[in-house]
């Protein structure tokens, strides 16, 4: 059963951003259509057995998380909704696209504009500083660097003063802010995340969990975190188990 996922999502985000981050590319009308949607979609590595997901929509705005036991297939899901990983069977839209009906560089580039991606151990490019690894970001989705803007969703993390440091002078905490500041900087319809708080104490934990929601809702982006951690179960109204 199709199971439709929503989260009080609304027209515009609080700061007016429009629905979609770039219209040229998205020119049709996603304020009555799901964000995110994946249809009878099945996975298989080489000689393992094929994984089957459930069918489900999120509407822009909306807050889902995937969750199950470890082998379940949580990050395939995740990669797969992403475009990390071709789509073998079944069908993942994102404001209306198929993704499998892009080519690989299309899809890097849809991705680039639309997906924003926390991993759970994120790397950066450690040639460039702490503000210019959003710039990069921002250019590769959106085709410009915005240094104002970068800075302004670091200040939003608290993070205002590494702004010039290089990476790999962070706190682990410090670059998972960098991390989201990045998944945010094209400012994408839906931001996905892996297993963000896993390796967390509770109150690190619930701070990521947080900074996520509230950057994302002032985005108006869908939030899409894959975890096994059940302290995230009670954030979340919708839930979809593998």
């Amino acid at each position: 059963m199709l199971q439709k996922l929503t989260d009080g999502g609304s027209e515009k985000a609080a700061n007016g951003l429009p629905l979609t981050a770039h219209p040229e590319i998205l020119p049709f009308d996603v304020e009555n259509q799901p964000i995110l949607k994946s249809s009878q979609l099945k996975y298989s590595y080489p000689g393992q057995p094929e994984i089957s997901f459930p069918d489900f929509v999120c509407d822009r705005g909306g807050h889902l998380l995937i969750t199950g036991n470890s082998g379940t297939g949580k990050t395939t899901l995740l990669h797969l909704l992403s475009g990390l990983l071709r789509v073998q069977k079944g069908d993942v839209e994102i404001a209306g696209k198929n993704l499998k009906d892009f080519s690989q560089a299309e899809l890097d580039r849809f991705r680039g504009r639309h997906v924003g991606l926390v991993f759970q151990q994120p790397r950066f490019i450690s040639s460039l500083s702490v503000i210019d690894n959003i710039g990069a970001a921002q250019y590769f989705g959106a085709g410009k660097s915005d240094r104002s803007a970068a800075l302004g969703l670091l200040e939003s993390l608290g993070i205002a003063d590494k702004a010039s440091k290089p990476t790999g002078e962070l706190s682990g905490g410090e670059r998972q802010r960098l991390a989201i500041a990045r998944a945010l900087a094209a400012k994408p319809a839906v931001v996905m995340a892996d297993e963000p708080t896993s390796s967390l104490d509770d109150e690190n934990a619930e701070l990521v969990y947080n900074l996520l929601a509230r950057e994302s809702s002032d985005y108006n982006a869908a939030l899409v975190v894959v975890s096994h951690d059940g302290r995230l179960k009670e954030k979340f109204q919708n839930r979809v188990e593998l």
